[in-house]
């Protein structure tokens, strides 16, 4: 299945949902993103400065990813993804079959390195 999730770090703990959404929207059609979820801290209910959003379509995923790498580059440009004064982070959210794949792959490399 393809990855059509974004985590996002380096929120203000202050930025609603919609405000994110908003963001997307300038992007993608409001049509394409499924959902965005911040990431609380369960004792307080507070933000923990970082969100999920999810796209329908793999393509709307794409094109926000490769934007995002590509404004990486042009560092005297205006950011597209800053947010309540923040430069925004942005990764492919993975499942936990993923993240052990890749921890795999770490394990391996670090398996030859040290050969």
């Amino acid at each position: 299945m393809a990855i059509k999730e974004i985590f996002i770090r380096n929120l203000n703990f202050t930025t609603p949902a919609e405000k994110i959404e908003d963001l997307f929207k300038t992007i993608v059609p409001e049509k394409e993103i499924d959902f965005v979820v911040i990431c609380k801290d369960k004792a307080t209910g507070t933000s923990k400065g970082s969100a999920f959003i999810k796209f329908k379509t793999k393509s709307s995923y794409d094109k926000i990813m490769k934007m995002y790498e590509d404004s990486k580059s042009k560092l005297n440009e205006l950011n597209p993804f800053e947010l309540d004064g923040r430069n925004l982070i942005l990764l492919p959210a993975l499942n936990r079959e993923g993240i052990k794949s890749i921890k795999e792959e770490k394990e391996k490399k670090d398996e030859k390195r040290n050969k």
